[in-house]
């Protein structure tokens, strides 16, 4: 697709963007922002296997529709980790993740006026986290001038200490230099840890070159792509290239055959969750 095409569609695409918030702004966060929230009493995840959930949920979680779509895939699938983008935390999803008992972290990236609250991406647990630290991105998205965001958590697995890196990529720089300074910042942080790796969330893969960039990191980590299959269809997608993916540490993890999983007919995003199950390897 040409670049001048790409342009547009982008800049319409942003400026959607920027007036959905019905008369608000989205203002910039400047400095790296992390909110726990609920908490949990267990301190160790499953010694077996662990489940995985991801969602792109578009600033729905207020919404009382979203709140039943999720609620009803916690029943279904039991996931020891959840991670969210474009999570919004006023007071009604506060009082939800109440009622839910699990362990929580936000990482913000920007503040919407109309509404009074941070927005960002989540990690939710069944057990208590060990660490955490956000990233921003340095460069911002043209027109609403926000940044983008990723979460780094930790948890006991066994012996070792598992790395959660929750990220949305940036987005509408048609430049690749400033999606390529985000994976290194991320590449940087994540390279100094010992111990199994979870690379998950929505990458905003939708060309050749950003997948590259992406494959480039995840090969420098070790870390394979979870393939759901026939599946893989279903996944929220631009200009043909899927958008959410799972990334886990090969040395460490299999995927349980079967498992993965596109959680399809829902309305309350215009992502899919995406899901799977994965092995511990018994010599680790």
């Amino acid at each position: 697709m040409k670049l001048k095409t790409l342009f547009v569609i982008a800049l319409i695409s942003t400026i959607f963007l920027f007036l959905d918030t019905g008369g608000g702004r989205y203002l910039p966060v400047r400095h790296p922002i992390v909110i726990k929230e609920g908490q949990t009493q267990k301190t160790q995840l499953p010694q077996q296997s662990i489940k995985i959930l991801d969602w792109n949920i578009h600033k729905e979680n207020n919404k009382q529709l979203w709140q039943s779509d999720f609620q009803r895939i916690l029943r279904q699938k039991k996931p020891d980790i959840i991670t969210l983008q474009e999570t919004s935390l006023e007071a009604d999803f506060l009082y939800f993740l109440q009622e839910l008992n699990l362990a929580s972290l936000f990482a913000a990236n920007l503040y919407q006026t109309k509404v009074e609250a941070y927005a960002g991406v989540m990690t939710l647990s069944q057990v208590a986290t060990l660490t955490h630290q956000s990233l921003l991105s340095n460069q911002l998205e043209p027109i609403a001038h926000t940044p983008k965001v990723a979460l780094f958590s930790t948890y006991q697995l066994n012996q070792s200490h598992l790395l959660v890196i929750n990220v949305h990529l940036l987005n509408f720089q048609l430049n690749l230099n400033p999606f390529k300074e985000q994976l290194q910042g991320i590449f940087e942080i994540a390279s100094r840890h010992q111990g199994p790796i979870i690379l998950i969330g929505d990458f905003n893969t939708w060309n050749e070159k950003r997948i590259a960039a992406l494959k480039k990191l995840t090969q420098q980590l070790s870390l394979i792509k979870v393939d759901f299959k026939n599946q893989s269809t279903h996944i929220k997608a631009n200009f043909g290239h899927p958008l959410d993916a799972i990334f886990y540490s090969v040395e460490y993890f299999n995927v349980i055959d079967n498992s993965a999983d596109v959680i399809e007919n829902k309305s309350s995003s215009d992502h899919e969750a995406i899901f799977v199950e994965l092995q511990i390897r018994l010599n680790k």
